[in-house]
């Protein structure tokens, strides 16, 4: 069986949605299998130096990373092809709200991005994930990551988003440790696993349904 999944993307501007996406989400786990070995310097600098070249870009409206996997093992141990796609969205609010609707369409989970340390970032959070409660389905899985820059200065006026406390955080997510780039893609392969697993279930339950109704 094939599936194409669609994983949102979103948050405030310059929160590192891009980053996340292009290099941790966009990855299976043997791209970054370098990381668990603490010898290889060389190959964990280069990608530090990648991540720090992406910089502020601003997305707008929307950039779509896709992934394919052939052999994704669901918790039924069914074995599966996806194609993830993740739709990297405009961290402007204010110009994406009347484009939300159909960015949400098809959508079955939805990745929140923040940076803690930055002034309004925990304010505009709430507001994203506001607007996105009604829009997507109400079993879509949610996940936050509080994304760490290197070196940042944190903001004493930083205020926290009071959603932290509605769905699954990944602590200490900081792009350039080695156990949390692994934490933060583990975490998002598992968030993975669950909207697939419930995918694949809906989908078997249709066939079976045309199935029964041709037997007729």
């Amino acid at each position: 069986m094939s599936l194409t999944t669609k994983i949102l993307l979103v948050g405030p501007q310059n929160a590192g949605k891009t980053v996340l996406a292009k290099y941790i989400f966009s990855r299976e786990s043997e791209d970054l299998s370098f990381l668990e070995n603490t010898i290889d310097e060389k190959e964990f600098e280069s990608f530090k130096l990648d991540l720090g070249s992406e910089g502020d870009v601003s997305t707008y409206p929307v950039r779509i990373h896709e992934r394919n996997i052939g052999d994704f093992q669901l918790t039924s141990g069914a074995v599966v092809t996806v194609n993830i796609q993740i739709w990297d969205v405009s961290g402007d609010l204010e110009r994406m709200r009347d484009k939300l609707e159909v960015v949400c369409n098809g959508a079955l989970g939805a990745v929140f991005v923040y940076n803690p340390g930055r002034q309004g970032h925990g304010e505009l959070l709430d507001l994203w994930f506001r607007e996105l409660e009604n829009l997507l389905p109400s079993s879509a899985e949610k996940i936050l990551y509080p994304y760490k820059m290197p070196d940042q200065k944190q903001s004493n006026r930083a205020v926290q988003p009071k959603l932290t406390g509605r769905i699954r955080t990944v602590e200490d997510c900081n792009a350039y440790e080695r156990e949390s780039i692994l934490r933060m893609h583990t975490e998002f392969t598992q968030m993975l696993r669950k909207v697939v697993d419930r995918q694949h279930t809906r989908r078997e339950k249709q066939e079976r349904s045309l199935m029964g109704a041709n037997n007729y």
